[in-house]
């Protein structure tokens, strides 16, 4: 399965979550000049896993090597609790398959699934 990586070498600035709580957006800034690099709205979030260092300062932006974002399957090679009528991701309302996305590397870990993912990235 090949990962769509959206963001590599970035800091995680902020989460923030916004339109009612049910969508999230993560802010990136570039980890060499501090700037801001874009970032990454994930709307309707389905669920959520979030796995960090024991050293981790909420104030201080984390270091993150990978975010990639895949469509989340039976298959995926992350499984996670989606909630779905019927119990079943094929069986989405909305006859599309969510998005898996992924931040692994450094300090921390999330893993989540959501409807629709959208990044928007200075280049």
């Amino acid at each position: 399965m090949d990962n769509n990586y959206v963001f590599q070498n970035m800091n995680l600035n902020s989460i923030n979550f916004v339109n009612d709580k049910n969508d999230i957006l993560f802010e990136f800034i570039d980890s060499h000049k501090g700037e801001y690099y874009g970032e990454l709205l994930c709307e309707d979030v389905l669920s959520m896993v979030m796995t960090t260092d024991l050293d981790f300062d909420p104030y201080f932006p984390q270091f993150i090597c990978d975010v990639s974002i895949e469509e989340y399957t039976d298959k995926s090679s992350v499984q996670l609790p989606v909630m779905f009528p019927g119990g079943s991701v094929k069986e989405s309302p909305e006859k599309s398959a969510p998005r898996l996305v992924m931040f692994q590397g450094g300090g921390y870990e999330i893993f989540l699934t959501c409807r629709k993912a959208h990044v928007k990235k200075i280049e």
